[in-house]
């Protein structure tokens, strides 16, 4: 399996970590030599060995680049570890050949006791070019797993906005059908001024659904409008059946929701809750900010439609609003439904209290 990620050919911070690392290897040689300085050869050994280890490098980094991609450990070890000594003792061979080309004059030395002796010179080269190669290795793991957490982290972020627009389009076709066939039916049975004002509130609402289709967030006072302008839409079909009150805390206007939860809870409300009722029934929707939390209620007098454990069994409105509520919120949310001392039914939403344009900003 080849893996296709950017450590094989390296950026900017692979080389910040090889001239940090090279910097760190000419000093210690720097600190080694310095005992030595009255032996002018040894310094100039010390010298071109580093380098001739520095100019090595190059190709154990085009084996190295060659090896990455093949993910087999024990080969790509044994194949640097291979080079990496033959690649100290050429440059142990080079710094003891200019070590008695500079001496020559006292003792000229034989191709032979160079290579001789550069068997041993090679060790402390090759430990270094193991220690350079365990380094690339090293960065090439970490800029994988950071590429692929990157990665991981996109795709989880489109699969979440994927699902969240599906979610919430979902809502549009639901909402467009129920309206239109109460049009319809008030048309049908010649209701025709109830049917026009039914018609332009619907256009209203429409409009409204358009300017927070394209946000992630919207004020609480954005989506309270949205839902008075729905209500409005069931009142004009209900007329004196839906008697609607609300209770606004003012200071959570200006805090951050998603767009097109409140309407669900209040058309489930509505068409479950009231609807089926002859008699006039009160819908209530709570506001309210307490203790850095946004709590929502929508509250309708009529149908109990708590199920014995504690479901409703209506419509997919409650489901996409859990669904979206858990995606956004991940654990940082409640809905609950309730059963009022006054009879009916009460959905209660709680969701961080943030305001809107930190909500942006986090996201």
């Amino acid at each position: 399996m080849r893996h296709h990620f950017s450590a094989a050919t390296p950026g900017r911070g692979y080389w910040n970590l090889q001239m940090a690392a090279w910097a760190v290897c000419v000093l210690v040689s720097a600190l080694a030599t310095l005992p030595n300085l009255a032996y002018p050869a040894y310094v100039l050994y010390r010298v071109v060995l580093t380098l001739v280890c520095l100019l090595a490098t190059l190709p154990l980094m085009w084996t190295c680049r060659w090896l990455w991609p093949q993910a087999r450990l024990a080969r790509s070890a044994a194949i640097v570890m291979l080079l990496a000594y033959l690649l100290g003792y050429a440059c142990a061979v080079v710094a003891e050949w200019s070590m008695r080309q500079f001496a020559a004059a006292d003792a000229p030395a034989s191709q032979s006791s160079i290579a001789f002796a550069a068997l041993t010179g090679a060790l402390s080269p090759w430990a270094l070019l193991c220690a350079w190669a365990l380094m690339y290795f090293g960065y090439c793991y970490y800029d994988a797993e950071r590429l692929a957490r990157v990665r991981l982290g996109e795709a989880t972020a489109l699969a979440r906005e994927a699902e969240l627009r599906a979610l919430r389009y979902q809502i549009q076709p639901h909402f467009m059908f129920n309206t239109l066939n109460a049009i319809s039916t008030l048309v049908y049975t010649r209701h025709n001024d109830a049917a026009m004002q039914m018609l332009t509130r619907f256009g209203d609402f429409l409009r409204l659904t358009l300017d927070v289709d394209a946000a992630e967030e919207v004020s609480v006072a954005e989506e309270l409008q949205l839902a008075l302008a729905y209500a409005g839409i069931e009142q004009a079909r209900l007329g004196e059946r839906l008697q609607l009150s609300t209770q606004i805390d003012p200071a959570a206007l200006d805090l951050a929701m998603p767009p097109l939860l409140l309407q669900p809870l209040v058309e489930n409300a509505i068409r479950h809750g009231i609807a089926p009722v002859p008699d006039a029934v009160q819908l209530q929707i709570v506001i309210r900010c307490d203790a850095a939390r946004l709590r929502l209620v929508v509250r309708n007098g009529g149908l109990d439609l708590v199920t014995v454990d504690g479901h409703v069994p209506h419509g997919v409105g409650l489901a996409n609003v859990t669904a979206r509520l858990r995606q956004l919120y991940a654990e940082d949310w409640r809905l609950e439904l309730q059963r009022p001392a006054t009879g009916g039914c009460e959905v209660v939403v709680e969701l961080p209290a943030r305001r809107l344009a930190a909500a942006a900003a986090a996201a």
